[in-house]
């Protein structure tokens, strides 16, 4: 799979190899023809690529990180005037008349050693930060007093016509090959800070360098062809720097922005990835009330049914004025805070909770649907209601029926004596009310009970039909039918006794909501999610307001009742795991206890 891959490489690297190669066999050439014209050229190549990095560090050195970079252009550029010196004074150019040879080559070693003397200390400078007045202040007056001294004569000749270099350019030249291999060392120590593009040609850059220093340790006239050699090292070294610099300089920072740029894109499409996937709202606007964009969510429930994510439209132009919205987007526009509340959606009709968010550019906003929530917190309060009549029951109940319970015996007493026998009549009342009281007394405790006895698997049909003939003569006496309609169901785990409670209020609820000549029927079957048992009334149905309150302690509609039949049937389903649900409409009223996957609820409601 990567051979393919390889072997390109493979080649390229052939291909610039046999390029360079034929660089330098026409440049041998041209040297050894006209070493003049060759020597300017070389020379030339050398001093743009000096220039160029002390170009770029004069537009770069404040963003830069260390001194290394800071340091090479500072000294690249001081050498390169002399480089240009060097040229112009060179034998055969004629730009200097009666100079001699010597100043050019005196020119030279003061190039090498002002931009040896840079890369040594470029090492020195990895992870450091200069001043660049510090290091252009340096190497000024390095420049000066090498320019003082050949001035005044006090460098020792460096060449001589027809013998060569003297002891004193060949000692120089070692002096910085020593002062590069330290800055090579120094760098190789520090190798991690360079990326591999950037450390491999700095590495060629100082070998080339060196074998430059040395070869022209050797040459005794100007057009020797070790002198050629040697220039023609010269310029493959400053290639090298030019790639390592130059070329990383004016090509990194495009690259870097690029690398940026598509981390920034990817960025941006996880967030909107994000965005696109949450149920809740989300849309933008900006400072002129445009909506810039809206998610699916906000697009389809919540302010934009119908118009698509109308980007670029202002949102007063789709929902002029729509309360609350209105004030409390431009109260979190005008006082730069975050603003959150409730209002019903202008579109779905549904409560929705609104988070505004401002920022210089316009404003966040995050709606979510929290019908659902408030139909949860609504049940909770109506339970913990019940919790509390409950907690109540269980304290006072007992109290109360005891002595009820002695009243109700001298009473039945009193009621026995011949004595009393006009008085029968108010006794018979007065036993009858007690009876009442207790009664409700008995719907009082069972709100306390928050565990119902040791369930068994039994037969609600069975049930039903026991309780039939008690329900049937109830429904007689207040002029109704009834109808007992059993489906085909499995067996239940439930509390007998608690079920057939729950049957009777809700079979005598119907019966005392509907007028004379009513139908209560008693159902049975199975569903989707487990079993069902329905009674259904043909009264005129339950009021909203009654509705919104429906299993809530001593809520009633009835002249005589006391509003705890229904919450002792919410507690019943609740203990039993079951969910008791209700339909009405103004031709009846239906209650479903939805036995669900028949899980037996030991637990308190709270």
């Amino acid at each position: 799979m990567g051979f393919l891959p390889r072997a390109a490489e493979a080649g390229k690297t052939w291909a610039y190899a046999l390029a360079a190669g034929a660089a330098l066999a026409a440049g041998a050439f041209a040297g050894t023809a006209n070493f003049l014209a060759f020597h300017v050229v070389a020379e030339g190549i050398t001093i743009v690529i000096a220039f160029s990095i002390g170009i770029i560090v004069s537009n770069t050195y404040r963003h830069l990180k260390c001194g290394f970079t800071l340091v090479i252009g500072v000294a690249y550029a001081f050498a390169g005037c002399f480089d240009i010196a060097h040229t112009l004074t060179y034998p055969g150019m004629a730009v200097f008349p009666g100079v001699g040879d010597n100043l050019s080559t005196e020119l030279w070693l003061m190039a090498r050693c002002l931009d040896s003397s840079g890369m040594l200390l470029a090492g020195v400078s990895i992870g450091r930060r200069w001043k660049p007045s510090f290091v252009l202040a340096g190497y000024a007056a390095a420049s000066a007093a090498a320019v003082l001294a050949l001035r005044e004569g006090v460098v020792p000749v460096a060449f001589v016509n027809g013998q060569g270099v003297t002891h004193f350019k060949v000692y120089s030249e070692w002096v910085v090959c020593a002062v590069l291999i330290a800055g090579l060392l120094l760098i190789s120590r520090r190798r991690g800070y360079f990326r591999p593009r950037v450390y491999r040609p700095l590495l060629a850059f100082f070998l080339a360098s060196v074998a430059t220093e040395l070869s022209l340790t050797l040459y005794r006239f100007a057009g020797d062809f070790v002198n050629v050699i040697g220039h023609l090292l010269k310029v493959g070294a400053f290639l090298f720097l030019y790639r390592a610099v130059v070329a990383t300089s004016l090509r990194e920072p495009y690259e870097l922005l690029n690398e940026k740029a598509d981390l920034l894109a990817a960025a941006n499409r996880r967030l909107a990835d994000i965005l696109e996937s949450i149920s809740d709202g989300f849309f933008a606007l900006d400072n002129d009330w445009r909506v810039i964009y809206a998610n699916p969510a906000a697009a389809a429930r919540f302010g934009f049914r119908g118009h698509g994510a109308q980007t670029g439209r202002r949102i007063w132009d789709l929902y002029a004025d729509v309360q609350p919205f209105y004030d409390q987007y431009h109260k979190a526009k005008r006082e730069n805070a975050a603003v959150s509340f409730e209002a019903v959606s202008p579109d779905t009709g549904g409560l929705v909770e609104v988070n505004v968010y401002p920022s210089p550019d316009g404003l966040s906003v995050f709606i979510r649907d929290i019908e659902e929530k408030k139909k949860y917190e609504a049940e909770l309060a109506r339970l913990d209601r019940l919790n509390t009549v409950g907690e109540l029951a269980a304290g006072i109940g007992h109290e109360i029926r005891n002595p009820l319970t002695t009243v109700r015996g001298y009473l039945q007493l009193f009621l026995s004596k011949e004595k009393y026998a006009e008085h029968r009549e108010q006794f018979v009342t007065m036993i009858e009310e007690l009876d009442r009281a207790n009664a409700i007394i008995s719907e009082y405790l069972s709100l306390a009970r928050t565990k119902a006895e040791a369930p068994g698997e039994g037969d609600l049909n069975g049930v039903l039909r026991a309780l039939y003939p008690l329900l049937q003569a109830d429904a007689v006496r207040a002029g109704h039918t009834l109808e007992l309609v059993t489906g085909d169901i499995s067996a239940i785990r439930f509390d007998e006794r608690e079920i057939r409670q729950l049957v009777l209020n809700l079979a005598r609820n119907g019966l005392e909501a509907m007028e004379a000549g009513g139908k209560l029927t008693i159902s049975t079957f199975r569903d989707a999610d487990g079993e069902v048992l329905a009674v259904a009334d043909s009264g005129g149905g339950i009021p909203q307001e009654v509705l919104d309150k429906l299993g809530t302690p001593f809520v009633t509609t009835k002249e005589h009742g006391t509003g705890l039949g229904l919450a002792v049937c919410c507690r019943i389903a609740a203990r039993h795991g079951a969910k008791l649900e209700v339909s009405t409409s103004t031709a009846g009223t239906t209650f479903y206890l939805r036995f669900g996957h028949n899980d037996f609820a030991d637990r308190s409601i709270v």
